[in-house]
């Protein structure tokens, strides 16, 4: 698993795109509190015995993010947009990260999106 980089949107050769692998990943020293992975199935990866699921959430968790937003599934542009843009609103305005993940999933609901957009983010952390 990698994440491509580009500060042109109309690059699609791989050759001119910055990679950052799981290992990368695993070998930073950080000190976040709060990851938001907004893509595509960053919670499904490899399941190796005795170590579980390495995924591009754990790589974070490996790295020192206290608290990590991951998905489980495809997810939808604009949706997931919407999702994190009311994320965040919440988390401004006092709520704690998991308060605000379920706050925003109900405002995703009560503005008529399905679970489908929102139902596969969930949090992990402290």
């Amino acid at each position: 698993t990698s994440i491509a980089f580009s500060c042109n949107p109309e690059i699609n050769d791989l050759n001119k795109l910055s990679m950052v692998y799981l290992s990368d990943i695993r070998s930073l020293k950080l000190c976040s509190d709060l990851v938001v992975l907004n893509c595509c199935e960053t919670g499904i990866g490899t399941i190796v015995k005795g170590e579980g699921t390495l995924a591009l959430n754990r790589a974070f968790t490996i790295a020192g993010a206290r608290n990590i937003i991951y998905t489980l599934y495809e997810i939808y542009d604009s949706s997931s947009s919407q999702l994190t843009q009311l994320l965040f609103t919440n988390i401004f305005a006092g709520q704690d990260y998991a308060t605000a993940l379920h706050h925003a999933k109900l405002q995703m609901l009560e503005q008529g999106y399905a679970p489908v957009h929102w139902a596969g983010f969930v949090l992990v952390g402290k």
